[in-house]
């Protein structure tokens, strides 16, 4: 499996899930089954959830979570 079609199968997983409302706010980076997720998320639950996609997607062995913390009441930065 490619790098390309590894992070192609996480963001499937990322945008089909309703506990993640702004996928495309996480950037998704594989390298030879280690998946990096980068970006903000709105809440601690929306951030395991983008964990557990990931984790869960075929042919990822490891996920490194660069994931920001933006609680729903904080302004942005």
């Amino acid at each position: 499996m490619t790098n390309r079609q590894l992070e192609a199968d996480v963001r499937r997983r990322l945008e089909r899930d309703p506990r993640i409302p702004a996928p495309v706010e996480i950037a998704v980076l594989g390298d030879g089954g280690i998946v990096r997720l980068r970006g903000t998320v709105g809440s601690f639950g929306q951030r395991r959830a983008a964990v557990e996609d990931a984790t869960s997607t075929r042919g990822v062995y490891e996920v490194m979570d660069d994931l920001n913390l933006r609680l729903e009441n904080s302004p942005r930065p």
